[in-house]
């Protein structure tokens, strides 16, 4: 069956669109005539200049969600390597750990099982 999310999902990756992290909302069809609305929150929100060296990033989730991957890359391309739960179960809040990051540019891309579809999103903030 064809979920309207999975259009309004797959049009705005082809128009290269990412809402800000701090308030990703995806509303849909779910279920026998039930709307729902998906929302994930980020602790370092899309655009943000990061004064302290972060080591992690957390998730806030609306209904529970599961962190499926989660990728880090600095602005020269070089992946700095994550540590997520990538088999828990559904929850509501999830981290991605990371050693501290140098003062850079980054770009956090992840995905998320959400009711069984999959969202991405794409966080980018500079660290000084």
């Amino acid at each position: 069956m064809f979920r309207p999310y999975v259009a309004a999902a797959a049009l705005a990756l082809i128009a290269g669109f990412t809402a800000p992290a701090s308030a990703q909302t995806h509303g849909g069809h779910h279920g026998q005539g039930d709307m729902a609305t998906m929302e994930i929150s980020t602790s370092i929100v899309n655009g943000a200049n990061v004064t302290t060296r972060p080591q992690q990033i957390d998730f806030t989730f609306t209904p529970a969600m599961r962190l499926a991957s989660v990728r880090l890359t600095t602005t020269t391309g070089e992946t700095i390597p994550v540590q997520f739960d990538a088999n828990a179960a559904p929850a509501t809040t999830a981290t991605a750990r990371f050693t501290a990051l140098a003062p850079d540019s980054y770009t956090l891309d992840y995905s998320v099982d959400a009711l069984d579809h999959l969202m991405s999103g794409r966080v980018r903030f500079t660290v000084h």
